[in-house]
């Protein structure tokens, strides 16, 4: 029995998937006429493949569904689902991209797009949010999670997790501003949001112990930040400061960014008044004219790696679960 390859006929009608799911399956949202045009042409569609019994389904047997969410916040996100999109049509298999956010699917809709019985498997980047993983952890379904929110591991998970290291290239960040003279260091990221990010907090605070510093508080900005509040609550947290520490460790590009903009409408100088450091080496933020040393993430063979791990985990479904870490290397500005 063949089935409709949905984002083919939403390509053929110049469509987004997912009015062409929901037409399929008669969901709100998808005007009358849209839907009936939708009906018509997967009709056609099943005709001409010569289908004795045709039947529609929102992801076709035998693929991947990718889901991302804020993939067109940063190019770092963008060049990671591009690699994978190429190395699935490398290895000649169907994609299926969900912008987790942009589509403002509910749980009830992925339950029926990610059924296991048409979902070979799913690769989950950038995901935060709670209630999806819950849902996630049901699935019985391979799937590689790029990263994760503190307190879950691979095994609770049930599938496996590539993580970037942070504790090694944090800790080398931390020592190099130590070595140039800096004494007080403050850390700002958010300990809430990503395990990652406790990952690169503990190789701070490894390094400020190694050199018999004090994690002093007041220069640190650990609590939780919305998606969209990082200018809001970093310039709040400068302006309750007394006085400036000799360094922030940033624990991104993007904090990096936000935190050298505000400290210069405040008629502070990166690198002379306050050193910086950022993690990802993204090319969005320019920061190379301030000296503000970062970790290089090759974030395009990431998304390689994550459908090579994914295949092998369809090939290999009772392996024991697996968390990968990538050690990217320290980029000295200095």
């Amino acid at each position: 029995m063949k089935r409709v390859a949905v984002q083919l006929l939403a390509d053929s009608l110049g469509l987004s998937r997912v009015t062409v799911w929901k037409a399929l399956n008669n969901r709100e949202g998808v005007s009358p006429a849209t839907a009936q045009r939708v009906r018509k042409a997967a009709e056609k569609m099943m005709q001409e493949d010569g289908a004795e019994e045709a039947a529609v389904s929102p992801v076709s047997s035998g693929n991947v569904t990718l889901l991302v969410s804020r993939a067109d916040t940063a190019s770092f996100w963008m060049q990671m689902v591009d690699q994978v999109a190429s190395e699935m049509h490398h290895k000649k298999l169907r994609l299926h991209y969900i912008p987790i956010d942009a589509m403002h699917l509910s749980i009830s809709d992925l339950e029926t797009m990610l059924r296991p019985d048409h979902t070979d498997g799913l690769i989950i980047i950038n995901i935060y949010d709670e209630t999806l993983i819950r849902f996630f952890q049901r699935l019985d379904i391979p799937k590689i999670y790029f990263d994760t929110t503190p307190g879950h591991r691979a095994e609770d998970l049930r599938g496996d997790l590539v993580l970037l290291a942070g504790q090694s290239p944090v800790h080398e960040l931390t020592k190099e501003l130590i070595e140039t003279g800096c004494r007080q260091l403050g850390f700002i990221g958010d300990l809430c949001y990503a395990y990652t990010n406790i990952l690169r907090w503990e190789g701070y605070c490894a390094a400020m112990r190694e050199s018999n510093l004090p994690v002093e508080e007041r220069f640190c900005l650990t609590g939780p930040i919305g998606a969209e509040s990082y200018q809001e609550c970093i310039a709040s947290f400068l302006d309750g400061l007394s006085e400036m520490p000799d360094a922030f460790v940033c624990v991104s590009d993007f904090v990096a960014f936000v935190t050298l903009s505000l400290l210069a409408d405040r008629g502070y100088r990166v690198p002379e008044d306050v050193r910086l450091t950022g993690y990802d080496d993204s090319q969005d933020f320019m920061l190379d004219n301030h000296k503000i040393s970062t970790v290089h993430v090759q974030n395009g063979l990431l998304g390689k790696r994550m459908v090579h791990q994914l295949l092998y985990r369809i090939d290999n479904p009772t392996a024991d679960f697996e968390e990968i870490f990538i050690y990217p290397k320290v980029l000295n500005k200095n």
